[in-house]
């Protein structure tokens, strides 16, 4: 090393493990006598991009909408951050940063740009959707 001297940075202490990012454990959901997911568990960790593949009718829409709260799983318990999040709502689960999207995407032809965004983030205004329609005065206020 031509007599110079080697600085090494020090390491630091591995932090303690923390929680998953998202874990699920043990769920499955049923519509009757259909089983769309059976005792699935796994494990994202934080910083992970992970992607899902399977066939169709291998339940992974079913498990997105359980994470999502779309669907109410048969049994078992979803996680997220180390936060048991199973029976939230589904605007809770949005205020988390978790969302999905529809395979088919269509905007409303009758709404404008900034409507049909809105739409799409009813969860964070005031007024409900159902109620939109009714009290334009409180939506509009929301546009501004």
């Amino acid at each position: 090393m031509n007599g110079s001297t080697a600085h090494l940075s020090p390491r630091k202490a591995p932090a303690a493990t923390a929680p998953p990012k998202l874990a699920v454990d043990n769920l499955s959901l049923r519509f009757g006598g259909l089983v769309a997911i059976n005792a699935l568990s796994f494990q994202v960790g934080r910083d992970v991009i992970c992607g899902l593949i399977g066939p169709n009718g291998a339940g992974k829409t079913s498990l997105f909408n359980c994470v999502s709260r779309l669907y109410d799983p048969t049994d078992g318990r979803i996680t997220f951050d180390g936060t048991d999040i199973t029976r939230y709502r589904s605007k809770d689960i949005a205020k988390l940063g978790i969302a999905r999207t529809f395979q088919n995407l269509a905007l409303m032809k009758s709404l404008t740009v900034l409507q049909n965004v809105m739409l799409g983030g009813y969860h964070h205004g005031r007024t409900s959707l159902l109620r939109a329609p009714f009290v334009p005065v409180s939506l509009r206020s929301e546009e501004a």
